[in-house]
């Protein structure tokens, strides 16, 4: 099993209860990449981002599940 799709199964076993809201810190923890690099992803729309004050961004794991979706299409194992 590959990061991505490890990565991934932790995500989808936050989906199953209550939708979770990941914080900049953690999803960038996740995803394996700096804060400043997921700043990009999010500004670029590649990551939507469910905002909760108007300081405070959060970002959905369905949304996480998604990205890496994308990423991973037409990977060959």
């Amino acid at each position: 099993m590959n990061t991505n799709e490890t990565t991934a199964s932790m995500i989808e076993g936050q989906e199953a209860s209550v939708p979770y809201l990941y914080t900049r810190r953690e999803t960038a923890k996740l995803l394996r990449v700096s804060e400043r690099t997921l700043d990009r992803l999010l500004k670029s729309g590649a990551i939507r981002v469910t905002k909760i004050s108007n300081k405070a961004l959060r970002i959905q794991a369905t949304e996480l599940s998604k990205y890496l979706q994308r990423q991973t299409e037409g990977v060959i194992a």
